[in-house]
């Protein structure tokens, strides 16, 4: 008897032994901690960036990671701070903008030491290696400029075509990958185009709004209007129409031209308005750079990309031009690409 109870026992046992192994893994499972990702961004008051956080986000979770996000808030001094407090909290992988690429290098090798992969986005790194993932913009940049030129030569035939450029100029990638590649472009189609003016908006619309003025007064005679991001351009346009100038007429601009960079909603908004002179825009796409962001980060953290490598990843824009693009791709573009909940052609009515 004691012989058949002691098998029953065994045999109970065995029986349980699966539930109980399973129990373990899903407790392991759930005890295991979700690997977590920081992303420092350039400054997020700027519509691009919102954008692409809410990609990368999006993305980061897809992917099983616990995504941090961090404004950068155009400071080098915030985005150096934040890379050291993402490696205070162990973060697994880190991506930034930064604004200075010699400025970001100590703190790309205090990540690398503290054995924490990170990747640069947009602006390199200088003074050390980390994978790079940049916008390769000078062509269309070129081409954009081309468009604005041949465009500014019909409208106003035999006229002096003259450039005034709302730029950055204190930050080298886009003096080097925007502006000066768009104003090669204008001066390809426009032999003798002349640089009137390059001001500093700052990337923001209220002091591009006030460079701008500065610019009416002192340059009447500019023709086309460069804003190397969204916020330059549509400070520049408020500034140019609160002087009764950047108007258009069925589409066509009546005293210049505003060309853009980002591709967000306001800036379509106004390219397919036949009443404003904003109509080329530098498209980004924030969706395949959030992408492509984290991909990188994600091989760089697995060791397929080597995390101290000076690899670079190409990423592309677009050109959403106003003269010949059909108003539902580029409806189709702003929501894809930045959430967009307003309906253009809606807002051509009002």
């Amino acid at each position: 008897m004691k012989t058949y109870l002691k098998l029953a026992v065994v045999l109970m046992l065995i029986a349980l032994l699966p539930i109980n192994l399973f129990a373990a893994k899903k407790k392991t499972a759930k005890g295991k901690k979700q690997p977590t990702v920081g992303r420092i961004f350039f400054d997020l008051s700027h519509p691009y960036q919102q954008a692409d956080a809410k990609h990368y986000e999006a993305y980061a979770k897809e992917l099983g990671y616990q995504p941090l996000t961090i404004d950068g808030k155009a400071n080098m001094d915030v985005m150096i701070n934040a890379v050291g407090d993402l490696i205070a909290k162990k973060v697994d992988g880190i991506i930034v903008q930064p604004l200075d690429g010699s400025a970001i290098a100590g703190s790309v090798i205090e990540a690398q030491k503290a054995g924490i992969p990170i990747v640069v986005f947009f602006e390199n790194v200088r003074g050390a290696k980390c994978p790079y993932v940049r916008i390769n913009e000078n062509d269309i940049a070129f081409k954009m400029g081309q468009i604005a030129g041949k465009k500014a030569k019909e409208i106003w035939p035999g006229k002096p075509i003259n450039i005034g450029i709302i730029g950055q100029p204190e930050i080298q990638y886009v003096q080097e990958h925007r502006t000066d590649p768009f104003i090669a472009g204008v001066q390809d189609a426009v032999p003798g185009a002349k640089v009137a003016a390059l001001l500093n908006g700052k990337g923001a619309r209220d002091s591009s709004l006030i460079v701008s003025e500065d610019l009416l007064q002192s340059h009447p005679e500019v023709n086309i209007v460069y804003g190397i991001n969204a916020d330059s351009a549509l400070g520049a346009l408020a500034a140019f129409q609160a002087a009764g100038r950047g108007k258009a007429k069925n589409g066509i601009p009546l005293t210049e031209i505003v060309v853009s960079i980002d591709g967000s909603t306001p800036e379509c908004q106004e390219i397919v308005n036949p009443n404003s002179a904003l109509k080329l825009a530098m498209a980004l796409s924030p969706k395949n750079n959030a992408r492509t962001l984290m991909d990188t980060l994600v091989k760089t953290m697995k060791g397929q990309i080597d995390p101290k490598s000076d690899t670079m990843i190409d990423t592309y824009d677009t050109i959403i031009n106003g003269w010949t693009d059909n108003i539902d791709a580029i409806q189709k573009f702003i929501t894809e690409e930045y959430f967009a909940q307003v309906d253009l052609k809606a807002s051509m009515k009002k």
